[in-house]
């Protein structure tokens, strides 16, 4: 999908909701075909990671992403890829996902919570607690990014 430049979106700052804020409720529907909200996800810690296909930085912190996703119990920790700016067609999205070997749980239609998290780009990451409290935040793509999240997520366990 191409993007027009629009001069009133570089006066938008890149900051994302601010950690310690409630995360929003959502609900969105599956690649898989069901339909996912955060409140199922309750009691878990929750990595939502917003991307769309043409981001070549999304792609790399989406297969690093995955290798948390197999790392840590599904019970205990939900990491939800959710895609953006896309052609809305599931099955595009799911071949896209199969091709990469990505497993995670992905949702699309992700547009409509943008706002809601304040996300001006991507990729853009959170880590939401058991409470659905915001614990981390992230904007653009960093090396070192997963690794941070990992050594969260295990303090988190631990507590």
């Amino acid at each position: 999908m191409e993007k027009n430049y629009n001069p009133a979106e570089e006066l938008t700052t890149n900051e994302l909701l601010p950690i310690g804020s409630k995360a929003p409720t959502w609900r969105l529907p599956m690649i898989s075909g069901k339909t996912l909200s955060l409140e199922e996800l309750k009691g878990k810690l929750v990595i939502l990671d917003l991307w769309f296909k043409a981001c070549a930085p999304c792609q790399k912190q989406m297969l690093s992403l995955q290798a948390l996703h197999e790392k840590y119990s599904a019970d205990k920790v939900m990491i939800v890829g959710v895609n953006t700016i896309d052609d809305p067609r599931k099955d595009r999205l799911a071949l896209f996902l199969k091709n990469r070997l990505i497993t995670m749980p992905s949702v699309y239609q992700g547009d409509s919570i943008q706002a809601l998290y304040k996300v001006h780009g991507s990729p853009a990451l959170f880590v939401i607690d058991k409470q659905g409290t915001i614990i981390y935040t992230a904007s653009g793509y960093s090396p070192t990014l997963v690794e941070e999240v990992d050594q969260l997520l295990a303090k988190k366990l631990r507590q």
